[in-house]
């Protein structure tokens, strides 16, 4: 996955500005030297290093204490050696709290991490944010971020619910009442404590705390206060120790839609044709199906629609001294006008017909006057080709092989003898070139507790030997297409690109998919930066990149110190550290690794234990909330639950009453957990997960050795205190076990959404890959997904299989 700068595609781009800008024409007109172009291209490079992130999780829909798996996969860096730590948060994307932080070893590019979603969250729309420790002007040089939904498994002692009485958008003020009902009527409390607010959490346009009258209140908000994207009711019911959460979104004043143009190569030229992408939206951004009438003044000269993505595209000829423009039919309220840009009276444009190739390019340029143009295929930071085009007609046909071009996107930029641009294109090179993958079971249906034998291959398509994939088996209903993110079309579309529509498979095969593709790439494919821009780089855009490091101090009962003084580790490294003279000290990387959920913990050798404190903070929770923060508002994913059955996982009702039987059970035999909920099964393993609720758990006793990730650990303490300095280590990899589960007992159900998950394995293109598993007591639909890197590629694959049902029929 290492990328190095291509020193012929840098030789060929100086070649090329040299000759243009010394040219015998324009030499009086430029200061540059060739050093100064090479600066400039190294300088741009370095501005807009762009490293991609994608994190492989097991699946988007979790329930309360689920374990959830991930790879992570870094691409497209220069140097891989400076990433070492991969920070995973996850954020309530409503209130933007993150209530879930943990680090992860990074090496070469792959990260191998698990973690455990706390039974304290709420049900909800959340998102994990993840990024590196490679930091670029204070904040993370690469971000990733992926939606999850938590639900919740047990419907506790009650239920609450938003129900509309009047939400008119032009009533002066619209009601809603809240219900709470307790599930055994006679303890129904008369008051129950409920906060609340409307719009977002960091600006709320209202807000307040109040209780409730026999489960009941009316609330009444100000539709004036109400503005687009700002228009929902947040509303948190807590008794006792039960919180639950609602959602509603409330109506405004319909709004017109919005219609963006995008001339094909970015401007219309009178006399000249061009295709002209256009997009329809709701006033949320949701995309509008539409039908339109085209207008030349006010005369109407075609009827135009776009697809269900809310995306087509139309040709015109535009000619001086006329104004065009297109009116919606049935879509808004009043009768609205939506100008096109007005058309400039000289320059080239260029027209590509088919901007999905596999190894040519077809390209018509046009101009309205004899000039002598470049067309250059480049991503910002190389240049992949540079063709002349002297135009003694009006247009001419250009043909370009592509061998030179990575595949995924290209930049087609037209521009004249001055490097003035005039036109640019996106295009997809080598869509032909895909390194796909063959997945087969030795079933498609399995009973319960079953043995799954799975094979997994490269194709010679993409004619890659071998390559490195992590591997999900999950419930169907674990995973929700809103949510879901492929490597695939992550790396060559949604890194680069911003808001696309939401579908299934972006880079299909099908006629439909590549035409929504071209759409795509016409409407969506504006260049992230400015071609004179590039050339022109100001002091402000010189990159300062920095690593995230640990730094503390030591204090005598609050005071400096004025020596050096010895540390002593409860964590893993065995290095020696001491303070300098004023009590300083760094933690390194290797200071702070640990087995997955351990902590680090440093005293003062041979002091006593309140003699000094050990001060440090992990900065990474500081960037956490400043990420988490920073997200604009109509960029999370908050969709209505205006009942607590939306949170609820459907299909599970057995299971929930299995659960409140063992919770209930394991109450009366008085759990043995400390104050952090940590406890010792009887096979000696920390919070092993199989034995949450088993009445012969021991409390763990500091400085004792238990088994954690297969591994023999130190038990450190809960917590941290002023004297002992105790925080979250950057976690080693955890192995997924699979067990014949077809040997326990069935005396109880057995319900696991992920039947299967390995980090990385190889595959090759001459053999198979082969895995094995069990299905549970869950029947229904399951999943595998298969991606990760092939050669130079990422590669993306997927089956489903079903598990029938059985002695246990409930989860279906």
């Amino acid at each position: 996955m290492k990328t190095q700068v291509s020193a012929y595609n840098l030789k060929l781009l100086v070649a090329f500005l040299f000759l243009l800008f010394f040219s015998a024409e324009v030499i009086a007109q430029q200061t540059n030297t060739e050093k100064d172009i090479i600066s400039t291209l190294q300088l741009n490079r370095l501005r807009n290093e762009s490293p991609i992130l994608f994190i492989h999780f097991d699946k988007n829909i979790y329930i309360h204490n689920d374990q959830v798996w991930f790879t992570g996969y870094l691409f497209k860096s220069v140097d891989l050696e400076v990433y070492k730590t991969l920070s995973i948060a996850l954020v309530k994307n409503d209130s933007r709290q993150v209530v879930l932080d943990n680090k992860y070893v990074m090496s070469n590019g792959i990260v191998l991490g698990s973690t455990t979603i706390p039974d304290t969250l709420t049900a909800g729309e959340y998102s994990f944010i993840a990024y590196t420790n490679r930091l670029l002007n204070g904040l993370p040089n690469v971000l990733f971020t992926q939606r999850v939904t938590i639900k919740s498994t047990t419907t506790g002692t009650y239920t609450a619910s938003l129900n509309p009485l009047d939400t008119s958008a032009t009533a002066s003020k619209q009601k809603v009442m809240l219900l709470v009902n307790f599930l055994e009527a006679d303890k129904q409390p008369n008051t129950i404590q409920v906060s609340y607010y409307v719009g977002d959490t960091k600006k709320p346009l209202l807000k307040g705390d109040l209780k409730t009258e026999f489960g009941k209140h009316i609330f009444e908000i100000p539709s004036s206060i109400l503005t687009a994207g700002n228009n929902k009711l947040h509303v948190t019911v807590k008794h006792e120790k039960e919180f639950k959460e609602l959602i509603m979104e409330l109506p405004i004043v319909r709004k017109p839609a919005i219609v963006k143009f995008y001339p094909e190569g970015g401007t219309l030229v009178n006399n000249l044709e061009s295709n002209i992408g256009w997009e329809v939206t709701d006033y949320k951004g949701n995309p509008l199906k539409a039908s339109a009438v085209l207008f030349q003044d006010k005369k109407a000269i075609a009827n135009i629609a776009t697809n269900s993505y809310g995306i087509s595209r139309f040709l015109l000829k535009p000619t001086a001294s006329h104004k065009y423009s297109i009116k919606l039919v049935g879509i808004n309220r009043k009768d609205t006008a939506y100008v096109l840009p007005e058309a400039i009276n000289e320059g080239p444009v260029i027209t590509i017909a088919n901007a999905i190739v596999n190894d040519t390019l077809i390209a018509v340029v046009k101009s309205n006057k004899p000039e002598q143009l470049y067309v250059i295929g480049h991503d910002y930071k190389e240049i992949y080709f540079a063709s002349p085009v002297k135009l003694d007609t009006l247009q001419k046909r250009i043909k370009i092989i592509l061998n030179d071009l990575p595949k995924g996107l290209t930049q087609i930029t037209v521009i004249d003898s001055l490097g003035r641009p005039f036109a640019e294109r996106l295009i997809f090179a080598h869509y032909n070139r895909r390194s796909k993958l063959e997945i087969k079971t030795d079933s498609t249906s399995y009973g319960q507790r079953q043995k799954v034998s799975l094979k997994i291959k490269l194709s010679d398509i993409g004619k890659m030997d071998s390559g490195l994939v992590s591997i999900a088996v999950v419930e169907q209903k674990r995973l929700d297409i809103k949510n879901q993110k492929d490597i695939e079309s992550y790396f060559y579309l949604h890194a680069n690109l911003d808001n696309l529509p939401l579908k299934e498979n972006y880079l299909g095969e099908q006629k439909f998919d590549k035409q929504f593709l071209e759409d795509i790439l016409l409407v969506k494919g504006w260049s992230k930066y400015k071609w004179l821009d590039m050339l022109n780089p100001s002091q402000a855009d010189t990159a300062k990149f920095d690593d995230v490091f640990f730094r503390g101090n030591v204090t005598r009962k609050k005071k400096p110190v004025s020596k050096s003084l010895p540390l002593m580790s409860f964590g893993n490294t065995k290095r020696p550290l001491s303070t300098d003279d004023h009590g300083a000290f760094d933690l390194t990387y290797a200071d702070l690794l640990t087995p997955p959920d351990m902590m680090v913990s440093y005293v003062v050798k041979g002091a006593l234990e309140y003699e000094y404190e050990v001060n440090l903070a992990d900065p990474y929770k500081l960037l956490n909330q400043k990420i988490a923060d920073s997200i604009e508002i109509n960029k999370l994913n908050i969709v209505e639950q205006p009942s607590t059955r939306e949170t609820q996982l459907k299909g599970l009702e057995h299971s929930i009453k299995i659960k409140e039987v063992q919770i209930k059970a394991s109450a009366i035999r008085k759990v043995q957990a400390n104050a952090c909920g940590d406890y010792i099964c009887r096979f000696n393993i920390f919070n092993c997960p199989n034995h949450r609720y088993e009445s012969d758990n021991k409390l763990p006793v500091v400085g004792r050795s238990y088994m954690r990730s297969g591994m023999s650990t130190v038990y450190l303490g809960c917590g941290a205190t002023d004297n002992k300095l105790a925080l979250k280590g950057i976690y080693l990899p955890k192995r997924f076990y699979v067990e014949d589960v077809s040997k326990w007992s069935a005396a109880e159900p057995l319900y696991l959404s992920t039947l299967f998950w390995k980090h990385l394995a190889r595959v090759r293109s001459d053999e198979y890959a082969e895995v094995s598993f069990y299905t549970t007591d869950i029947s229904g639909d399951f999943k595998i997904i298969v991606q990760g890197v092939a050669g130079n590629d990422v590669t993306y694959g997927e089956k489903t299989f079903k598990v029938r049902p059985g002695k246990y029929k409930a989860i279906q």
